[in-house]
């Protein structure tokens, strides 16, 4: 069974991250809270950096004062900040 998180101290990355699989890609909309929990602000910069290595078309959107719960749940909001974006790069891909 593979870990669904990293471990600080790096030793199981080759296993719980999709960064070690990349070798071919579809665009990618990746989104984040301003405030996510700590590990994933990293993360989220690690897995955009290596999918743009392997040629893959990112787009990234930092949901401005948002913690990882407020994310997720403006994510759902018509007027939240998640639903424009994720509908214009839907259209654009």
């Amino acid at each position: 069974m593979h870990p669904r998180v990293l471990a600080d101290d790096g030793s199981n990355d080759e296993d719980a991250s999709p960064l070690f699989t990349i070798a071919k890609t579809p665009p990618f909309f990746m989104s984040l809270g301003e405030n996510d929990l700590p590990p994933l602000i990293p993360q989220a910069a690690k897995m955009t950096s290596a999918l743009r290595a392997a040629g893959g078309d990112v787009t990234t959107l930092i949901m401005e004062g948002l913690d990882h719960s407020g994310a997720s749940y403006d994510s759902g909001e018509p007027d939240g900040q998640w639903l424009p974006v994720a509908l214009e790069w839907m259209a654009s891909h």
